[in-house]
This record gives C-alpha cells, sequence and structure tokens, in this order.
C-alpha cells in the first residue's frame, strides 16, 4: 500500500510547433459546462455529453465525419452526464444523475442509458446518482456513483446486483481491463481518498488515505493510472508515484498499450510514452474527460468542447512493420518467397503464385506479411492466420473496412463491379476496365473506391465523385497534408509529375518507377516516393535515397 512517494519522473515542457496531424485540435464545441462523459469506440464512433445543470440529457455523435445530436434522453426530467463508455462503434453507455425535483423535490437518481446499435435506452433508475460505467460486454456492466455503492449487471442491465464499497463515500471515476480487473478511485469521510480494486470476487483497498486521487484509468496489460494531485502508476503489484506534473491538479486520465496521458484543471494535456512525461498540449479548458480506447485518435473533454489528437490516423494505412510509427522499406521475392524489410527482418513466406497483402490483420499496431493465392483464395497471414475468400480473377484489396483498426480480408472483382469484405459487407460498385482503389478519404476507416482511366473519374462509395487525372496516370492517393484523411492522387511515370487534388503539383521519379507514398519520416504525413526495381533504388523526395531489392521483387510498403 503507497501512502507517499518520494520519488517522480522528471516532466519535459516542449514548446507547440506549427499545426499538424499529430497536435491536438478542437473536434466539436458542444456548448454548455464541462464534458465528463466522453466515450470512444474501437473505430470512428466517438459520444459525448455536456454536464450541464438543468438540461434534457443531450448526447453527441460523431461518426468519423461530423458532429451531430443523437439524442434527447430526458424529456421531462433534469439530468447530468458524468460518465460514458463504449465497447465498439455499436455498444455504448452513459452515467447520469437524474433531478427529479418535479415529481420529488431534492431527490437524485442514478440513470444508466444504452445505445444498442440504432437508438439509445435508459436500463435502470438506481437510488443514488452515478458517474461511471464500464462494460465488458453487452451484458456484463458495472456503474458506481454517490454513497459508497457499486451495481453489477450481467443480463445487460435487467437486473443489478449491489456491492458495498470499502471505506469511500463516493466513487468518481472506475476503469476495467476485463472482469476480472477493475479499478475505482473515491473520496472516504473528510478529505481522503482511496484507489480501490475488484479481482472478480471482491472490492479491496489498494492505497490510501491518500492525496486527492479522483480518477482513475486501466490498461489491457493489467496495469492502472491515477490522476489528482500528480499521476500515481500501477505496476501489477504496487503503486507509486510515475510524476506530480509541478503540482497540478489532474481532472482525468488515460491509458493504451503503455502510454498514458494526463488532463488537469488549467487546460494542459501531459503525455507519458514509456519513459518520460512530456507537456503535449496547452487548451486552455479544464480536461475533465480524457479517452484513448479508439486504435489511433486520442479525445478530450474540456468547458463544453471536444479536442483530438490524431497521432495515429495514418498508422491505418501506412505499413509499419514494427510499431514505431513510420513507414518500413521492404519487398517481397517472388521466386523465393521471402519478405525482406530492411533494417528489420527477412522472413520466407508465400510463394511465387501470391500477391503480397500484408496489414495489421490482429490489431496490434503492427504490420504483418501476408498473402493472397489468387487459384483457390488463400489468405494467409504469418503467425496469425489462414482463411479463403475471394476466387480467381479476384484482386485483393485488403483494409481496416470498420474502423476498429484491424485489417480484413477484401476483394474487388472488376467482371461484376463486387467488393466482398470478409464478415462485413458485399455490394457492387465499379466494374469492367476501373480501378480498385479502396482508402481511408474520410480518415476513420476504409471506403470502396474506384478509378476509372478513360475518363479520370474518382468515385469513393458514399464519400465523392471528382474528375481528377488521366489514362497516362498511376493511381497514388494518400494523406500528403497531415489532415488524416486520404486525397485523391496520381504519379505520371512519363513525366514525374505528382498531383494530388486541391495541392500543389511536384515533380519526382521517372518512367518506369512505381509510385510508393507513405509516412517514412514519422510525423503523420505522406510523403511522396518511388521504387525503381531495375536498379532496387528506393527515393523520398526531401528524405533518402537507398537501394534495397533488385530486377522482380515486388515493394511491400505503402
Amino acid at each position: 500500500m503507497t501512502r507517499k512517494i518520494l520519488a517522480a519522473t522528471a516532466i519535459v515542457f516542449l514548446a507547440a510547433g506549427p499545426a499538424a496531424a499529430q497536435e491536438w485540435a478542437l473536434s466539436t464545441d458542444l456548448g454548455g459546462s464541462y464534458i465528463h462523459a466522453l466515450a470512444a469506440a474501437p473505430g470512428s464512433r466517438v459520444w459525448a455529453a455536456p454536464s450541464d445543470p438543468g438540461s434534457l440529457g443531450r448526447i453527441f455523435c460523431f461518426d468519423g465525419v461530423d458532429w451531430s445530436l443523437q439524442t434527447l434522453v430526458y424529456p421531462e426530467e433534469h439530468g447530468q452526464f458524468f460518465g460514458a463508455f463504449a465497447l465498439d462503434g455499436e455498444h455504448a453507455w452513459m452515467a447520469s444523475e437524474i433531478s427529479r425535483s418535479a415529481v420529488r423535490r431534492g431527490t437524485i437518481d442514478g440513470g444508466v442509458f444504452f445505445f444498442d446499435q440504432t437508438a439509445w435506452s435508459q436500463l435502470t433508475n438506481l437510488p443514488a446518482g452515478v458517474n461511471s460505467v464500464y462494460a465488458s460486454d453487452p451484458d456484463k456492466i458495472w456503474t458506481a456513483g454517490r454513497g459508497n455503492l457499486a451495481w453489477h449487471s450481467e443480463d445487460g442491465g435487467a437486473t443489478w446486483t449491489t456491492w458495498s464499497l470499502p471505506e469511500v463515500e463516493t466513487i468518481s471515476s472506475l476503469s476495467g481491463a476485463g472482469d476480472q480487473n477493475l479499478w475505482a478511485a473515491g473520496m472516504g469521510a473528510g478529505t481522503t481518498y482511496w484507489l480501490l480494486h475488484f479481482d472478480g470476487a471482491a472490492w479491496t483497498v489498494q492505497t490510501g488515505p491518500g492525496e486527492n486521487f479522483s480518477s482513475v484509468a486501466a490498461a489491457a496489460s493489467g496495469s492502472a493510472w491515477a490522476g489528482g494531485e500528480g499521476v500515481l502508476r500501477y505496476d501489477g503489484s504496487q503503486w507509486s508515484l510515475s510524476t506530480d506534473l509541478g503540482g497540478l491538479n489532474v481532472n482525468a486520465v488515460a491509458a493504451r498499450n503503455g502510454e498514458a496521458w494526463a488532463g488537469t484543471e488549467s487546460g494542459d494535456i501531459f503525455h507519458y510514452n514509456g519513459t518520460d512525461w512530456t507537456l503535449q498540449t496547452t487548451i486552455g479548458d479544464s480536461i475533465r474527460s480524457l479517452n484513448a480506447a479508439a486504435a489511433g485518435d486520442i479525445w478530450a473533454g474540456g468547458d463544453g468542447k471536444v479536442y483530438r489528437l490524431s497521432r495515429s490516423l495514418s498508422r491505418r494505412w501506412i505499413t509499419d512493420y514494427d510499431g514505431d510509427g513510420t513507414s518500413d522499406i521492404g519487398i517481397f521475392r517472388l521466386s523465393s518467397g521471402l519478405w525482406s524489410i530492411r533494417g528489420l527482418t527477412r522472413v520466407y513466406f508465400g510463394s511465387s503464385t501470391d500477391l503480397p497483402v500484408p496489414g495489421d490483420y490482429d490489431g496490434d499496431g503492427t504490420t504483418a506479411p501476408a498473402v493472397f493465392r489468387p487459384e483457390n483464395g488463400l489468405w494467409a497471414v504469418r503467425g496469425v492466420t489462414r482463411v479463403y475468400f475471394g476466387s480467381p480473377g479476384d484482386i485483393p484489396r485488403p483494409g481496416d473496412y470498420t474502423g476498429d483498426g484491424t485489417t480484413v480480408p477484401a476483394v474487388y472483382r472488376p467482371s461484376s463491379g463486387l467488393w466482398a469484405v470478409r464478415g462485413v459487407t458485399r455490394l457492387y460498385f465499379g466494374g469492367g476496365f476501373d480501378i480498385a482503389v479502396p482508402g481511408y478519404y474520410r480518415g476513420g476507416l476504409a471506403d470502396p473506391g474506384i478509378f476509372r482511366y478513360s475518363t479520370g473519374l474518382w468515385a469513393i462509395r458514399g464519400v465523392t465523385r471528382v474528375y481528377f487525372g488521366s489514362t497516362a496516370d498511376d493511381t497514388a492517393p494518400g494523406d500528403y497534408t497531415g489532415e488524416g484523411a486520404w486525397r485523391p492522387a496520381v504519379f505520371r511515370p512519363g513525366t514525374g509529375l505528382w498531383a494530388a487534388r486541391g495541392m500543389t503539383r511536384a515533380y519526382f521519379g521517372t518512367a518506369g518507377d512505381q509510385a510508393r507514398p507513405g509516412d517514412y519520416s514519422g510525423n503523420g504525413t505522406d510523403d511522396i516516393a518511388v521504387f525503381r526495381s531495375t536498379s532496387g533504388l528506393w527515393a523520398v523526395r526531401g528524405l533518402t535515397r537507398v537501394y534495397f531489392g533488385g530486377s522482380g521483387d515486388l515493394p511491400v510498403t505503402r
């Protein structure tokens, strides 16, 4: 049990630079008061609700493109939202305090609301206000708030079990990494603060009475973080002070894959990269909520505003074989099945009849070697899976079509215009001599798209139709501005012209070169690059020229 820690990690203060894809930006202004309730799904959907006294309970949703009011849940009473959790893009919860002044003056009840794919409904009404909620699946839900009580449902909210928690009088935050790893931060008698843990059988005190640690976040690895007068970290055996942040008061914490974020009362957001804490941004609003659950973005709730850090959007599409956030140069040698990734590895996987389809098929943040065998529809991902999907004549076009950060097998059938995404959808779009150009044209997930050489038409399903390019061009869509989404773009080998719609035109490369845009510098922006198979030259504009691979090798870099 940790009562007071003397050592702390140093804080490095960084000056803010020019806006880029890896910096915080205002996503929306919802008006009203603080945003305590903020939940991001592993994909493109995000929910937020202002905690407005006397409001009608407004819940807003971000669909990957725009924010919109999704529902009003208090037509007769007044209520404030103080907690939110999203399991995926179709299951989310909100925890609230309901003031029934019109019926029972001064009474505060607790409400848990549930979004089930299409609409919000109230799961339960509890005898005390609740301000936090967590779910490990749609049936297993926890909520807590006023009093020393937590409620648990095993049947999707139909029935609830009451748990009495030791020492605390109010739970301010609840977080989990599965049914047997839950953490709660709460206040006891007077001004004492406690951190509690649930191991699947009982709630026990882990620290206390301590400083004002009023927020807690759990990481999937079983570690946990707590914010208040500094940031505490639980390493699996004990809590210790990670940093005191120079005495700043921390309202919210978030964690993911060894990283952590802390938001302060004064509007600062700090980042822990596994070694050091740094000041990432100063927004100005009091940060009341942070969420790092989505595969790429980090979200923060302030004074009625929602902020977004799009630091990892490009990771959805770059070929990053070691997870460091940059595109890695690599080749696949048909004659031997060799995968050679520069500076990283050489493995043999596949054969001369296979097409390389690298991707992040298990959602771990790294690209894996993978092949598609057209003769029988085999998809083989090294160390992950083997499945059959597609037929002879199909063109493999894998991608993150659900927005959950995971690559899924997909094929385009030119003879009929069929797009088939395994486990997701089958639709018809394009055909004949159209070139398949699926991509992340709205950032959050991949959309089917085609380029029609005969007219220069780019048609992205549900997104846009524009004319850009000609029969002399190769397609090279990408995020050349760091805005977090692709633009139609072409490479004209005959002249070396690169043209991205709405951007500057540049000349780089020559006849025979293959366009290989990617984020080779790790700055969140695609770089112009070519691979020259005759000599094995990789040339990245303004960055580097290296020789790797040669004649007959297929580049496996984007």
